[in-house]
């Protein structure tokens, strides 16, 4: 299994000790966007399964500090009680399930890795243009 989400979670425990609310919740942002980004990319790929990317965009709707939409009180009232991303638990399990159904595309079979899925979708673009 792929350290991409857990490689995340690290990254929001170094900030843990950051005191203001404002100055973790920065950081925080800072950590999540281009996962976020990324996630996106991913679940917007025509062969990616429709009700895996309902999931994942539900959460990322319900659970993201960085997303289009502004945060809900209770992702922020999770985040700044807790300081750790509830977003990462529930995209690492989603993700998880992602490669456990063994799904093939046209470029591969997906991972438990959105980086990993996008670095195969790119390198069979590369090949096929």
């Amino acid at each position: 299994m792929s350290s991409w989400f857990d490689d995340w979670d690290r990254e929001v425990q170094e900030i843990e000790g950051i005191e203001s609310v404002a100055g973790f919740m920065t950081a925080l942002v800072a950590i999540e966007k281009p996962r976020v980004e990324a996630i996106n990319l991913v679940t917007g790929d025509r062969e990616f399964p429709d009700d895996l990317r309902e999931k994942i965009q539900g959460h990322i709707a319900l659970w993201a500090i960085s997303g289009s939409l502004p945060a809900t009180d209770r992702a922020w009232e999770y985040a700044t009680s807790t300081r750790c991303s509830r977003l990462s638990m529930e995209l690492h399990d989603d993700f998880h399930e992602v490669a456990r159904r063994g799904i093939s595309t046209r470029f591969g079979r997906l991972s438990d890795s959105p980086s990993q899925i996008l670095a195969l979708r790119d390198e069979y673009d590369e090949e096929t243009s």
